[in-house]
Order: C-alpha cells, then structure tokens, then sequence
C-alpha cells in the first residue's frame, strides 16, 4: 500500500510540475531585429514537371543559410495556348 501511495504522490508532484511549466508564458527578455538577404534560382524539371529551387544566403544571428527545395506539379498539364489574332490584330 505504501508503495502505491509513493507512486502516486510522486505522479502528483511531476503533473503539476508540467502543468506549472507548461501554463507559464514565456517571451524574449528583449527583441532584436531579424534581417536576412538571400538569392536563389529556380530550374524546370527535364519533363516539366515541377521546379528545382535553391537559395543561399545570410542571416542576422544565424549566419549563412542555404534551402533546396523541390515544387511537383500534379495533375493534367493546362491546355496549351495558341493565338487567335495575327500581328496586325485582325483574326
């Protein structure tokens, strides 16, 4: 029985501890400003079928970054466009 008492005090006693942390609201002590440059590019797929994207640059109290990242376009391709005037805008 003692046992089980000490269990479940204990039990308590990290609950509320979770729960006191967990409520508390936290904030910086002081706000900085956040200032970033970066330049990148992008490249189509062979087929099309999405973009390549990839990026590098420097960030305030990061340092250098650098982001690849890959777009896929799914489903049906639009349908192409053609034109429906000549140059000299009659049809």
């Amino acid at each position: 029985m003692r046992t089980i008492s000490q269990k479940l005090v204990a039990l308590l006693a990290a609950l509320t501890l979770l729960l006191t942390i967990g409520l508390t609201p936290t904030s910086a002590a002081q706000l900085v400003p956040f200032k970033a440059k970066a330049a990148g590019s992008f490249v189509f797929n062979a087929d099309n079928s999405g973009l390549q994207l990839t990026s590098a640059g420097n960030a305030s109290f990061l340092g250098a970054m650098t982001s690849r990242s890959e777009i896929t376009f799914t489903g049906p391709p639009p349908p192409a466009r053609t034109a429906s005037r000549s140059l000299n805008g009659r049809p």
